[in-house]
């Protein structure tokens, strides 16, 4: 509060880019930096479900990631976040009103970005309560988005997200995308239920894509490594490979030592 008695409100100044930003340059991202974002939006978000919250509006311009050299990501624009069963006065109830008209949030009212709201908010009928599940959805198509530049669903279309290898052909991060397509289950009783359980997921997979590279690594050695040939000759056997050259020195010196020897 000011001494003239005004209040103002101080904010965290972030400086980064938001991955809206970041998805308009084209700026496409492996699949251990989508794993790695994706994971800090849940350990926020989580926070924020443990105390009630929703976030109602996760879109890739409310997820900012800053230039701090370890790319800390933060969750930002909390101005349609809803308390889950807590309902707050707007006005006094006036006569005639319809139920619920009072309140912050008024029964049957959508609120959120269409692009990123769970199919059972933005339904005709039987308009489904706001959970942990919607954020839930919301996020996996940021992280869809993040990924390709692409939306994870053809217009029309909100039952099956399209196949990655789709939009980037040879994409061989499947783990991702069992999850990607987990958390955006068309029926909220089999999507990924929770921040925390999104979370884990994304860190099983994250474990599986580095399983998967570290032996792709170790069979591309394999492979360039230059074979080992063994010729056998009446003094024995000769053997050639990455580690034959000191052996096949050693032995033509020897050679020649023996000419040496018989010329002398």
């Amino acid at each position: 509060e000011l001494p003239n008695g005004k209040l103002y409100l101080c904010m965290e100044l972030l400086e980064g880019e938001t991955l809206r930003e970041m998805i308009k340059r084209s700026d496409r991202l492996d699949a251990l930096a989508v794993i790695d974002i994706g994971r800090q939006v849940c350990a926020a978000v989580e926070a924020a479900h443990l105390r009630g919250i929703l976030h109602r509006d996760l879109t890739p311009a409310n997820i900012i990631r800053l230039r701090d050299g370890a790319g800390t990501i933060k969750v930002i624009d909390w101005g349609l976040c809803k308390y889950l069963d807590v309902f707050y006065v707007r006005t006094p109830p006036k006569y005639g009103a319809p139920p619920g008209s009072r309140l912050v949030t008024p029964l049957g009212a959508r609120f959120g970005t269409p692009e990123y709201m769970a199919p059972e908010m933005i339904a005709q009928k039987d308009l489904g309560p706001p959970s942990f599940r919607t954020d839930v959805y919301a996020l996996g198509v940021v992280l869809y988005e993040l990924l390709t530049g692409r939306h994870p669903f053809a217009p029309g279309e909100r039952r099956v997200p399209r196949a990655i290898r789709e939009v980037l052909p040879g994409f061989e991060d499947t783990a991702l995308e069992d999850v990607l397509r987990a958390a955006l289950s068309f029926d909220p009783d089999r999507r990924i239920q929770t921040m925390a359980g999104f979370g884990a997921a994304l860190e099983r997979a994250r474990m599986s894509i580095e399983g998967a590279r570290a032996s792709s690594r170790s069979r591309e050695e394999k492979a360039t490594a230059a074979p080992s040939v063994s010729v056998t000759t009446g003094g024995g056997t000769l053997s050639a490979g990455p580690h034959a050259r000191p052996r096949r020195e050693r032995t033509r010196a020897a050679v020649m030592l023996g000419l040496g020897l018989v010329i002398g």
